[in-house]
């Protein structure tokens, strides 16, 4: 994919990247501060890269789906810019509108969906499946605090929240036509009829699974494959008036805390029974998830 194909010119990409501004906080350029004019720019080159997937393989290519529980990123405004081959023209443009590139790639934050070899692995192969025009797409949950910030205080580690999705991640698309829904619990049902027999799962808890989808650019900006991640939520709001009007508001949302906890964290304590459970729900999330999805 050639540049033309994205910005004409380094004044074409300063007049769409003005208008971007507007349209998302209604606030010229120069009114913005750093962290805003990163989000409209990512947000304006996720769009291309949205607006290319659909002819990026053709019709009934075969598919490859990529399930693991961590994808380490890393920060994606600048290899994406790099990709499209267009890190130069945009770091120009910038800086003719009065601000740097690099003070504005130091906004973005680093997704917390991994933690090590596992998640840089599965990044990577994205990655390379983007680039050798394969259409390959990444599965993974969607935790809102990632694992956690790590502080040295009194030569001992402390662990501090990760709250990565604070101010949203501008490069996610919800997709709620494509929610899942996943039954916990419950029993196994043994149906027979004209000598033919087949199993449902009746009762339990059902959990509605929503996809969030991050354009993945390969190199060379001619592939954008995607990585889904899913989030937790509850199917029906399950919200007991009577113990928020007796002032039992931990009660009153116990149903959806303990739905949203499945994607809450990476990789929670397992010292408890509890985190042991929890950890199981996710890992049964995503083999539903797998089987119901495709």
């Amino acid at each position: 994919m050639t540049n033309d194909k994205i910005f004409e010119t380094q004044q074409d990409f300063i007049e769409q990247y003005r208008e971007e501004c507007v349209a998302r906080y209604g606030t010229p350029f120069e009114d913005l501060a750093d962290h805003e004019r990163f989000f409209a720019l990512a947000e304006l080159i996720a769009n291309k890269g949205r607006a290319i997937f659909p002819q990026s393989h053709p019709k009934g290519a075969k598919k490859v789906y990529y399930f693991s529980l961590e994808f380490l990123l890393g920060p994606l405004l600048d290899n994406y810019l790099i990709n499209f081959g267009i890190r130069d023209l945009v770091a120009d443009g910038i800086k003719e509108m009065g601000s740097s590139l690099e003070e504005l790639c130091r906004q973005e934050v680093d997704p917390g969906l991994g933690n090590g070899g596992l998640g840089r692995l599965a990044a990577c192969f994205l990655d390379s499946m983007a680039h050798e025009g394969i259409a390959g797409y990444g599965n993974g949950m969607r935790y809102r605090y990632g694992l956690f910030r790590q502080y040295i205080e009194g030569g001992r580690q402390v662990e501090r929240t990760d709250n990565w999705l604070a101010n949203g991640f501008p490069w996610e698309t919800r997709k709620d036509g494509s929610s899942v829904l996943v039954r916990f619990g419950g029993q196994v049902v043994r149906h027979e009829e004209n000598g033919k027999f087949w199993f449902t799962q009746e009762g339990g808890e059902i959990v509605r699974a929503v996809p969030y989808d991050v354009p993945i650019i390969g190199y060379g900006g001619k592939v954008v494959n995607k990585l889904r991640l899913w989030s937790a939520e509850p199917y029906t709001e399950d919200f007991d008036l009577d113990a928020f009007n007796a002032g039992d508001y931990a009660r009153a949302n116990k149903f959806r805390s303990d739905v949203e906890a499945i994607s809450t964290i990476l990789y929670p304590n397992d010292a408890g029974e509890h985190g042991r459970m929890l950890r199981l729900t996710c890992r049964r999330c995503q083999v539903y998830i797998r089987n119901a999805a495709y």
